[in-house]
């Protein structure tokens, strides 16, 4: 039921082409379930630094661990960009250092440039959040099966799109 829903929110979601015009492509990024109920993302930063990021729409920034962050640094050139004061989930407030990363790619589908990526002092995951998933709206997330789907993807990967 849930699956069907998505779907169907997925077509209410999405502009409708023109006369003329070339269909809506739809991209589509395979989520993987854990055992707490929170989504994560196989993504790739900077050159070759793969790694796992938590699917988090509350969070205003793509956030990285210092370590993850450290590894990106070695093999990319980032830029950093200004000191933000920020305001963490229990309450907490740090001064978090915000950088421009130059290459995040998501799944096998979808290629962003240029992502602004904060270093959060103390974290221990990688958290996408809407500093990069506002590059690809409009988009859906479905439940059953676990996946996002969009119709931007600012530069795509060699894998085709979703059909």
């Amino acid at each position: 039921m849930i699956g069907r829903l998505a779907l169907v929110l997925t077509a209410c979601l999405l502009p409708l082409p023109s006369a003329g015009s070339d269909p809506v492509q739809l991209f589509e990024i395979a989520l993987e379930r854990h055992e707490a109920g929170t989504f994560y993302v196989r993504g790739r930063l900077g050159e070759d630094l793969e790694t796992e990021l938590l699917l988090d729409t509350g969070s205003t920034y793509v956030a990285l661990t210092k370590d993850t962050f450290a590894a990106v640094r070695r093999q990319a050139e980032v830029v950093h960009v200004r000191d933000i004061e920020g305001t963490m989930a229990g309450g907490r407030t740090l001064r978090v250092p915000i950088y421009e990363v130059p290459l995040l790619e998501l799944g096998a589908t979808c290629v962003l440039h240029d992502i602004e990526v904060a270093v959060i002092p103390g974290a221990t995951r990688n958290i996408l959040g809407l500093s990069a998933l506002q590059q690809l709206q409009p988009l859906t997330l479905s439940l059953e099966p676990p996946r996002l789907q969009f119709s931007q993807c600012p530069g795509r990967s060699q894998t085709t799109a979703a059909r």
